[in-house]
């Protein structure tokens, strides 16, 4: 499956940075800057139990990997989504919305590049739980939620003040 493997230390994304130290100063000086914008956080642990998909029930049964991508998003990710200033969430209609989505994308890729189906419900099966969270949670902390029909379209953008009050264009 996939693989949480990215450090902000170990793949250099603040640019001109020399040393992991310049990195945490300047990571630390940007998070006194911040005023509590949280764009994802980590799924409760009672909800990792069950399996999602049929994918972790036959490859991840006892849980391991459910547990550590959610510890990912408990800590390294956590850190660096709370140097967002704000949060645009583009947000699906659903989850078979992102597979046909993922699925015309393919479409678009070389012939020799392209997933075939069920290499691509593999794939999309791998980020389901998360997905799924993120469409019941993210509009609750995005700064602004753009609404997408099935066609892409935008059905609605509904904007979050510092007040936590929503309101809809």
């Amino acid at each position: 499956g996939p693989y949480f493997d990215h450090h902000p230390s170990q793949i250099g994304w603040i640019k001109g940075v020399k040393s992991v130290e310049e990195a945490r100063q300047r990571f630390d000086a940007w998070k006194d800057r911040i005023d509590g914008v949280k764009v994802y956080t980590s799924i409760e642990e009672a909800e990792l139990v069950d399996p999602c998909n049929a994918l972790e029930r036959e490859e991840d049964a006892d849980g391991c990997w459910r547990r550590f991508a959610n510890q990912q998003l408990a800590s390294d990710y956590a850190e660096l989504f709370s140097m967002l200033d704000s949060i645009v969430y583009l947000r699906a209609p659903d989850l078979a919305a992102v597979r046909r989505w993922r699925l015309e994308q393919e479409v678009e890729r070389p012939p020799h590049q392209r997933m075939e189906a069920a290499a691509l419900d593999r794939f999309v099966a791998h980020y389901e739980r998360i997905t799924c969270d993120m469409l019941a949670t993210l509009p609750g902390r995005a700064n602004w939620t753009i609404e997408l029909a099935a066609d892409h379209g935008i059905t609605e953008i509904v904007r979050r003040d510092s007040n936590r009050t929503r309101s809809r264009s």
